[in-house]
């Protein structure tokens, strides 16, 4: 199953995505930008403009009392495959982190 959530509330859900399949180490996780092509085709026109924290992935699904919990409490665990930290080492564009810009194309 997958799920995606937006300030505690779900946005969409599904199941059958990708079952028995792999996914291939050394791939690109892009967010807030639409890609048009493997990789790139980024398009000015198609980039999120906003902000966006503590994005994790888990290779299970967490209860809707978990998420409630970590984002009340300002306690947000670790993602199992991937973690917010992980996302801030490899910035593309401009890019503001805490105030500060960080990297600007």
């Amino acid at each position: 199953m997958t799920e995606f959530y937006k300030d505690v509330v779900s946005v969409t859900k599904g199941t059958g995505l990708n079952v028995g399949g792999k996914i291939r180490s050394g791939g690109t996780t892009v967010i807030g930008q639409n890609q048009n092509e493997i990789g790139g085709g980024f398009l000015a026109s198609q980039a999120f403009i906003g902000d966006v924290t503590e994005v994790n992935v888990w290779c299970t699904t967490l209860s809707e009392n978990d998420i409630a919990a970590q984002a009340n409490h300002c306690h947000i665990t670790q993602g199992s495959v991937s973690w917010w930290s992980q996302f801030k080492l490899d910035v593309h564009g401009e890019v503001n982190i805490a105030g500060q810009l960080l990297c600007k194309l």
